[in-house]
């Protein structure tokens, strides 16, 4: 099943419905969900809008449906890192090579961060308006 079908399904709303809303033929509604087609950048925008999502993640361009809430939860993470090896070091309880592997995941998790604000620049979080 395509995104297109499956946001329209996950939010319970019926073709005739969305067309009305959205002002979309139902004819094309029904070949974006078939794949006959795929919906032009203006209706890719109505329809990434009205689903809250990016008009990449609705054309399965990618799998990142909320690059907001992605990012918060790494940069969480990141957080609980940075703490771990401000302790770690202050405490002095841990070794070396255990500092070291915590410093690497605060590396990878900063690289992670900036990845993906920077897909998030290119996708956005809602349509690309």
């Amino acid at each position: 099943m395509n995104r297109v079908k499956s946001l329209r399904i996950e939010k319970g709303v019926e073709i005739s419905m969305l067309s009305y809303v959205l002002g979309i033929s139902q004819d094309s509604m029904h070949a974006y969900e078939d794949l006959d087609k795929q919906p032009n950048w203006y209706n890719a925008s109505l329809l990434a809008d009205y689903y809250n999502v990016s008009q990449a993640y609705l054309l399965g361009e990618t799998d990142v449906r909320d690059y907001s809430k992605l990012i918060e939860d790494v940069q969480a993470e990141l957080r609980e890192a940075k703490q771990e090896l401000r302790l770690a070091r202050r405490n002095n309880w841990i070794s070396p090579d255990n500092i070291r592997q915590i410093c690497n995941r605060k590396n990878l998790l900063q690289a992670r961060v900036k990845h993906l604000k920077e897909e998030q620049q290119i996708y956005g979080n809602g349509s690309a308006c």
